[in-house]
């Protein structure tokens, strides 16, 4: 299964990527999802189980059914928007409260076995351009998310706006 993560508005993505197929889970910021409160709830109280109640409650479930998952978001300074960062976050039901050494660094368990190839397209606003700077923090930053969910970056592409990406396969 392959999951969609866009910030984009429901028509511009429909216009950019017409022909989904039908085993691909998309999220956009058309449904409500809160910001994780760091709780925890998810590794003691309820494993595996956000305790917010919203449309993101199931996603460390939602990501252990993945084998790939696509981020398309406009580029925050080098970051992810607020709204991919917001669902980005509400996965930590899919890691463990225990840490583990790889590559040299620190990380949480990964409680499922699937891994993820990860593709990341991000691109910049209509009144700036990004930077070399920007490109080069979301680049690290990308790499050290798929380190986290011990994952492959498949991809880390920067466009010049969104229209641009149209065309990109999902």
């Amino acid at each position: 299964m392959k999951l969609v993560i866009h910030d984009l508005t429901e028509k511009e993505f429909k216009r950019l990527f017409p022909d989904v197929p039908k085993n691909v889970t998309v999220l956009s910021r058309e449904k409500s999802v809160h910001p994780c409160i760091g709780c925890l709830c998810c590794f003691t109280r309820t494993p595996g189980y956000c305790i917010l109640r919203d449309d993101y409650q199931q996603m460390g479930e939602v990501m252990s059914k993945i084998s790939e998952m696509v981020i398309i978001s406009k580029n925050c300074y080098g970051s992810f928007s607020p709204y991919v960062k917001n669902v980005l976050d509400r996965c930590l039901p899919y890691l463990l409260p225990f840490f583990e050494i790889r590559q040299g660094k620190m990380f949480q368990k990964i409680r499922y076995d699937n891994r993820i190839s990860i593709a990341v397209h991000m691109y910049s606003g209509a009144i700036r351009t990004m930077s070399t700077e920007e490109q080069t923090l979301a680049q690290k930053y990308t790499e050290s998310f798929c380190d986290a969910l011990k994952g492959t970056c498949s991809t880390i592409a920067f466009y010049g706006d969104a229209p641009s990406m149209k065309g990109v396969m999902l």
